[in-house]
């Protein structure tokens, strides 16, 4: 095994990892897990409108997001999926600046950018696809 690929399978594994957990929290109610209810309530405190049904969202696009880049290693839409949910984070925590000890956008940040990254450097994307498709033509 190359290399790369042993790097690219640690970090898609470490972003999943980080991922499942941060999702589940919102959508299980478990020993200091807020789960659903409580979540809503986190994000409408932190301005974001919707309340329960937003940390739903959430916490399925996150855990679904971990099991894409697990499942599907090769491919764009896990990371990217993992990257828009952060982005939206860390605008809500950018209003407490960078660090994380201020509850700040330092975390989701990192997550958006390793997304991003890993999206970046996949295999199949949406342009390698449809060269596949239509015969190598790129239009």
């Amino acid at each position: 095994m190359q290399r790369s690929t042993i790097t690219d399978i640690a970090a898609r594994t470490i972003v999943a990892g980080a991922m499942f957990g941060h999702g589940l929290q919102k959508l299980v109610t478990w020993r200091d897990w807020p789960g659903p209810h409580r979540s809503g309530e986190i994000l409408r405190e932190e301005g974001l409108g919707g309340g329960t049904a937003t940390a739903v969202v959430a916490g399925v696009v996150q855990v679904g997001a971990a099991a894409l880049m697990v499942a599907a290693p090769r491919s764009w839409l896990g990371p990217t999926a993992a990257a828009g949910t952060m982005i939206v984070a860390s605008g809500v925590k950018a209003r407490n600046g960078y660090w994380s000890q201020h509850d700040g956008a330092e975390y989701p940040l990192m997550l958006a950018a390793l997304g991003t990254a890993l999206a970046v450097a996949a295999e199949v994307t949406p342009l390698a696809a449809w060269r596949a498709i239509s015969g190598g033509t790129a239009s």
